[in-house]
């Protein structure tokens, strides 16, 4: 036994003895005073805690200590609360650069000196609702003391519970809740009503962000929270001010309102343009630029929009008058690219700050970042306004991302780059989780621990531990939001035992059950598409549900079931874009390219802001035999999109085809320098290479993309590998290698009979000829590929090689009824 097991070993023999006095009666006379004594019932649920964080998670405690844990140190702190009384909030600061808004403001305050108690704040993203209330509280709080949630983050009820009593002055010993398996805001509700009724009428509660804890028939994902809510919003003079982007409130938050009219803010786009040029001179000085006006294409691309007002002039601070004629900046602040953007505002110096800010879902002290990021680079975020201060009373100002910054996940043209899966490893959430726990021990605020969980359980270190209960009731949003975090970044399998594990304890609001569902069918689940049916059912109201099966669909390439799902679902190409898209990806998938080609096509003006239709556009033209015509798309989108990989890469593959090497060959170079991983141009640029006769560079290019490529880049790489085999006279042990270490896809079928056709052509012995014969004509081809220019070339090949003359003319009849150049047919017809 080593020295750790012992100490726990002895550790659990003193739980033991502990939860036994805990649970004695009248055979120990003196247990109150040695309870009291020894505030044994803590020192209990403390032990139980580090004993479950080292995996004895089956250590229950006995209901009676759970009701006294629940009476002490959560309601009679509530209630030694409301008899201490509030104390008044330190507003936040104004809002530097606030302008307009007048008129709301107006209205705000006079729901604030009325009587009403309800009031919403609602408008789309990025027109400067937080904003609008950083102004309005800063300057008309009056004195009344403040609690401000976030329901993005405080997505359930003990999360603002916690939030609300610890901005008013009770830190509830979460220590101890934590472990607690009976937990409900009933149990503590009667005491929650008595300091309410002593403080409401001095007390503003704002909840930003309130439709993230709605579904889609606006009601209260969570009963508890509703419950919490609407108890706040009965109390006569309190202020409840929600903010949402959506106008309508639940009818049970309204009910508790009162009689009174509610009293609606509309946040929208800026009323005039001249605001939109006060914007941008808050951050550039035109006199000093030379200019009188800014350009009317910087105006109208704006289009009053405020936070692509602020961004543009941040760009314009950092960059200068230069980015006035920068036509890559004018297409992003017209297309409303917030995060391209706001990329363009971070410098090498802040990047590792920015990192660790964007992985964080609360401000934290500068302490906190500076540990994980270092001061120096801290201090550029903040000058390049990467990262912001709030206020906070306990630590003066906190640090926060700007929240535009979200790592891309992958698509089935180009799953997440090497650079991606780097600077996600760069930010260690197992020291984001040790920097929280520090900070708790400085400062009691139980938000520091519940942040901790949620870091703890993206870690990896819980692995082989029961993450429901791990995590137990009281953190349980926390591992709903480390499984949103995987789904995110496209770890399906990841996310799905997190989902799993949370709905073990309570329901799943609707965008969870939608990511559980799409994770289900993304890994190979058939139970998936079952579970899809179910939500439609339950929330008929929720398109975004059809849309993530159709979406879930295609990645996992079934174009079929994806295509009857969008008919089922009423999902008609003519009624929205995003339709169009989906059928188009379907046809494709489908290789029904002519229809493929005609959606992509009329999509082009329809979402002039969307760069894989040029993608998926090119990639039906190629397929079906025009190249010529997938090059000028792909140049096009290269022209609007330039920083694109997903385009630059297919641009750069189609100009190999092409044999347009001198074009293609420093693009492709570019490419891989920028991500060693992109196997996709690797394979490419390998093929140009081995025409070159530099078998060694090919090589070296085939083996980093080998070490390098991640996820579906792995087909790619492979795909390279063997190019190189059977270019080093290997044909046969390439089509093995190729069948060995890829699953079925249309590209690694045709390049497996390639490689066999080219065997074939090195061998004179008539048996062995024979047999490559057979195993070519052995691979599977998919019979929807009847227009596939590039299967049917080969074949053709294979035909020829066979001596096949029906399958020759069936192939070489299914090529003319493609785009496939006269010429090319000719010299294929040639052949036999």
């Amino acid at each position: 036994m080593t020295i750790r097991q012992a100490i726990l070993a002895g550790r659990q023999r003193q739980w033991a003895l502990w939860s036994s006095v805990e649970t004695a009666g009248d055979e120990l006379p003196e247990r109150d005073e040695l309870i009291h004594a020894l505030d044994l019932d803590l020192q209990l649920a403390s032990l139980t805690k580090e004993l479950r964080a080292e995996g004895g998670l089956d250590l229950k405690l006995d209901p009676a200590v759970e009701r006294r844990i629940r009476l002490n140190e959560i309601n009679k702190r509530i209630e030694t609360l409301a008899e201490q009384g509030l104390e008044p909030a330190d507003p936040p600061l104004p809002h530097p650069h606030f302008r307009e808004r007048g008129a709301q403001l107006t209205q705000a305050e006079t729901f604030l000196r009325s009587s009403a108690r309800l009031a919403i704040v609602h408008g789309g993203v990025g027109t400067g609702k937080t904003a609008f209330l950083d102004q309005l509280l800063a300057t008309r709080l009056y004195d009344k003391a403040l609690i401000r949630l976030d329901a993005r983050v405080a997505r359930g009820v003990w999360p603002m519970v916690e939030g609300a009593m610890a901005q008013i002055g009770a830190n509830l010993a979460v220590e101890a809740i934590s472990v607690l398996g009976d937990l409900n805001y009933a149990q503590i509700a009667p005491a929650m009503g008595r300091l309410l009724n002593t403080v409401a009428p001095r007390l503003v509660l704002v909840v930003e962000n309130l439709d993230e804890v709605l579904d889609s028939n606006q009601r209260f994902i969570d009963p508890q929270i509703e419950a919490f809510l609407t108890q706040v919003a009965g109390k006569d003079g309190v202020k409840v001010i929600v903010s949402s982007r959506r106008e309508y409130l639940p009818r049970s938050l309204l009910k508790a309102g009162g009689n009174h009219p509610l009293t609606s803010v509309r946040m929208g786009r800026f009323a005039t343009v001249e605001t939109v040029t006060n914007v941008l001179d808050d951050f550039f000085d035109r006199g000093k630029a030379g200019l009188v006006e800014y350009p009317a294409t910087l105006i109208d691309a704006i289009d009053k929009h405020p936070l692509v007002a602020k961004l543009a002039g941040q760009i314009l601070e950092a960059e200068g008058s230069g980015a006035l004629v920068d036509d890559t900046f004018i297409r992003q602040v017209r297309n409303k690219l917030h995060a391209e953007l706001v990329a363009r505002l971070v410098e090498e110096p802040s990047e590792a700050a920015m990192l660790v800010a964007s992985e964080l879902r609360v401000a934290v002290p500068a302490s906190v970042l500076e540990a994980l990021a270092g001061r120096d680079s801290v201090h550029s975020a903040r000058e390049n306004d990467v990262i912001y201060g709030v206020h906070d009373r306990r630590w003066g100002e906190l640090l926060a991302s700007i929240g535009l910054f979200r790592k891309r996940s992958g698509t089935d043209l180009m799953p997440a780059s090497a650079r991606d899966v780097e600077d996600a490893a760069r930010v260690s959430h197992a020291r984001i989780a040790e920097q929280l726990e520090r900070t708790y021990r400085q400062d009691d605020d139980p938000k520091w621990i519940r942040e901790s969980y949620y870091h703890r359980m993206l870690s990896g270190e819980t692995e082989g531990l029961s993450l429901s209960a791990y995590a137990g009731t009281y953190y349980r949003t926390e591992l709903v939001a480390s499984a949103g975090y995987c789904f995110e970044r496209g770890d399906y399998g990841a996310a799905l035992k997190l989902y799993d594990a949370a709905l073990t304890l309570g329901a799943l609001d609707e965008t969870a059950l939608m990511r559980r569902a799409s994770s289900m069918v993304r890994e190979g689940e058939d139970a998936g598409s079952e579970e899809y049916f179910r939500l439609v059912a339950d929330y008929p109201a929720n398109m975004g549900i059809r849309r993530s099966h159709v979406d879930a669909l295609l990645w996992v390439n079934k174009p079929h079931d994806a295509r009857a799902a969008l008919r089922d679902y009423g999902l008609e190409p003519e009624a929205d874009p995003w339709h169009a898209l989906q059928w188009g990806r379907a046809e494709l998938g489908l290789h029904n390219y002519p229809r493929a080609i005609e959606l992509f096509t009329a999509l082009r003006d329809k979402r002039a802001d969307d760069p894989f239709v040029v993608t998926y556009l090119a990639r039906a033209l190629q397929q079906f035999g025009d190249l010529d015509g997938a090059i000028t798309t792909l140049e096009a989108g290269a022209i609007d999109f330039p920083d694109n990989d997903v385009i630059l890469t297919s641009l750069a593959q189609n100009l190999e085809r092409a044999r347009r090497d001198d074009e293609a060959k420093p693009l492709l170079a570019k490419l891989l320098e920028d991500d060693a991983g992109n196997a996709r141009a690797a394979l490419s640029l390998v093929r140009l290479l081995l025409r070159e006769g530099d078998r060694p560079g090919a090589d070296r290019v085939a083996k980093r993309a080998a070490r390098q490529a991640t996820g579906r880049m792995r087909t790619f790489a492979f795909m390279a590998q063997g190019e190189v085999m059977m270019a080093e006279g290997q044909p046969e042990a390439a089509a093995e290698f190729l069948r060995d270490h890829i699953d079925e896809d249309e590209d690694v079928g045709t390049l497996i009979i390639d490689a066999l056709l080219r065997a074939v052509e090195r061998d004179t012995d008539p048996v062995t000829r024979a047999n490559m014969i057979r195993k070519a004509s052995e691979v599977r081809v998919k019979p929807s590929m009847t227009h596939n220019v590039p299967v049917q070339v080969v074949l053709v090949r294979l035909a020829v090689a066979a001596k096949n003359r029906a399958a020759f003319d069936a192939a070489i009849g299914n090529l003319a009824q493609t785009r496939i150049q006269p010429a090319e047919l000719e010299r294929l017809r040639s052949l036999w």
